[in-house]
Parts: structure tokens; C-alpha cells; sequence
């Protein structure tokens, strides 16, 4: 018992003290801050052989958050187009069902609006991005080192929804193929990233297209991050009285990778934005003090 206690110690040090946690504790005297003061969304322009075409943000639907169309370097050249908007924090399934309710109402609202006709969505189900096979293995030992990692690989993991469309646009001849995907980043950074992927029917076969669609959701969703400055970055770690020396150290892993994963930071330098920009496309969201809420 006494050598579990200790490898959970050791581990959980070794996480609360890796370069990357944004962990911080405001002076007594600190002036309140907004939860988060501006997020800098930070898209990289190449990755994993995709390149980024272009980007946009309406600062007058800021809620809407910023896009980003990517294409592949190599033929195939179907279009990709990343949508980051922020969510905030809530329970992981309730961003999910909430988040996919409202995308299929804006593809309703579409189809209405007559952006396209005919759409049929041909296929759903989950898509998680990372880090379940490690929570599987970790699930399959139930010693406290076992049960420590497999915590962390939990709030690791970025779950998700996928789509398989099939539309069409108003003056072309044939159908689209399309798939769309929703991730809720709440263990990576309080924003939802959307990933639509579309090419004509006829360009791929079903299957190479959701295949390549696959790739690339898993390619630049990771790649984009979602940078938040304010009073998020300030911590209160709370571990639960009474319970053993395991119980604490496996609340403290769990309360400090969440914080980590939240992506904050105190100011500009501590989240190294100089250096997330080289060779990246940043857009910045400012949001006022009553416009985002810690809970």
C-alpha cells in the first residue's frame, strides 16, 4: 500500500508540474477578473498534409466563433471547413446532445434558407477523437496506478459526433457528399469544433471520402487550439474530506488535468502566444466581464 501511495504522489507531482499546466492562485487583494477576458484561436497553417486556405470572424457575431478551410496538399481535394465557437463548461454528454441537437437544427435552418436541397442524413453515431483505447486498457487493471491513468485519460479524451450527408446544391447537377462532425472540447479548451467535409458524389467513392473526411477530423482538431486568457487560469482545488490516501491523490489528479486541460492563462507571455503564432493563423474573442461565466 505504502509503494501505491507513493507512485500515485509521484505521479500526480509529475503532472501538476509539467510546463504546459495553468495553474495559479489570485493575490488577496487581486481586482476581479472576467473568466475569460479574450480567447486567441490559434490554427496552424500547415499540419499533417492539410494547408490552411483562409479564415474568417464577424466580431459582430462573435458567439459564432471563427472558420477556417483547410484542403489536402495531395489529391483528393474535397472541401474542409472547421468551425470553433465557444461552449463554456458543462458535463460532457450534455454539450454533446445539446450541441448535435443544435447542429441538426442548422441544417434544417439551411435547408430552408435553401442553401442546398434534399438532404439526407445517411448515417450517425459517436466519433471519439483520442484517448479511449488508453482509458480501455487502463479500465482492464484495477490497481491505483491503473485507476490514477486511466482518470487522466478520461479527461484527456475529446468525444464526438459524426454525420454522414448527402445533399444538394441549388444549380449543380448531382449530389454532394458530406460528413459532419462535433467535438465538445471541455476537457480541451470550453469550445465546441465542428468539422464539415463535402465533395461531389461522383469524385470518391463512399468510402475513400469518409475515410479521408476521418483523417482529417482527427488531424486538425487536435492541431487547432482554442487559447483563453482571464480569471480561468486561477484554481481552487478542493479534495474531499475523510477519504484515503488513493481517494485524495487520484481527486487531486483529476481537478488539476481538468484545470490544465482548460487551456488558461494569466496574460499573453505565460500562454506563449508569441510562439503558438509562428507559422499559425490567430483570431482573437474578446468578451466582456458579463458575457462568460465559470459555471
Amino acid at each position: 500500500m505504502a509503494l501505491a501511495r507513493r507512485r500515485l504522489c509521484a505521479t500526480f507531482l509529475a503532472l501538476a508540474f509539467m510546463p504546459s499546466a495553468a495553474i495559479s492562485m489570485p493575490a488577496d487583494d487581486a481586482t476581479p477578473r472576467a473568466y475569460v477576458e479574450t480567447t486567441h484561436i490559434v490554427a496552424p497553417k500547415h499540419v499533417g498534409g492539410f494547408s490552411l486556405k483562409r479564415s474568417s470572424f464577424d466580431p459582430q457575431a462573435k458567439y459564432s466563433g471563427a472558420g477556417f478551410t483547410y484542403r489536402s496538399d495531395e489529391a483528393p481535394h474535397p472541401t474542409i471547413s472547421v468551425f470553433v465557437y465557444p461552449a463554456g463548461r458543462m458535463a460532457q454528454a450534455d454539450a454533446l446532445r445539446d450541441g448535435m441537437i443544435a447542429f441538426r437544427e442548422d441544417l434544417r435552418l439551411a435547408e430552408q434558407a435553401g442553401t442546398y436541397s434534399d438532404l439526407q442524413v445517411l448515417a450517425a453515431g459517436a466519433f471519439p477523437l483520442s484517448g479511449s483505447d488508453e482509458a480501455s486498457a487502463s479500465n482492464r487493471d484495477s490497481s491505483p496506478d491503473a485507476e490514477l491513468l486511466a482518470t487522466i485519460a478520461k479527461a484527456g479524451r475529446i468525444d464526438g459526433e459524426r454525420l454522414q450527408l448527402r445533399l444538394r446544391l441549388p444549380g449543380r447537377d448531382g449530389d454532394i457528399q458530406s460528413a459532419g462532425f462535433l467535438f465538445y472540447k471541455f476537457y480541451k479548451q470550453l469550445y465546441y469544433f465542428k468539422v464539415r467535409v463535402s465533395a461531389d458524389a461522383t469524385s470518391m467513392p463512399g468510402d475513400a471520402f469518409l475515410a479521408f473526411a476521418d483523417t482529417a477530423a482527427r488531424t486538425l482538431v487536435p492541431a487547432i487550439q482554442a487559447v483563453n486568457i482571464g480569471d480561468c487560469a486561477n484554481a481552487t482545488i478542493t479534495i474531499p474530506a475523510g477519504g484515503s490516501a488513493e481517494d485524495g491523490a487520484r481527486a487531486l489528479v483529476r481537478e488539476a488535468t481538468l484545470q490544465q486541460s482548460y487551456n488558461c492563462h494569466a496574460d499573453r507571455d505565460a500562454a506563449k502566444l508569441d510562439a503558438l503564432a509562428r507559422d499559425a493563423e490567430v483570431v482573437e474573442i474578446g468578451y466582456r466581464a458579463d458575457e462568460w461565466k465559470s459555471r
